[in-house]
């Protein structure tokens, strides 16, 4: 139980970070902070997540060659 609400509070700081990262971007280029916190939050982690929950896994048996 411990452990799952650890993940949860590490899963939204991340969204966190990541929704402030986009909001003072659009800010930047003069759009609405508020708007693009919201996006940034739900949608910018999205592709870490995937990329990191589909990554091959690394398999030690396999020798890697190299010229002598």
């Amino acid at each position: 139980m411990l452990a799952a609400i650890i993940f949860d509070v590490v899963i939204v700081a991340v969204m966190v970070w990541c929704g402030r990262f986009t909001a003072r971007y659009a800010e930047q280029r003069g759009r609405s902070r508020r708007p693009w916190f919201l996006l940034g939050a739900l949608f910018f982690p999205i592709p870490s997540i995937v990329l990191g929950a589909f990554a091959a896994p690394r398999r030690s048996d396999v020798v890697a060659h190299f010229p002598q």
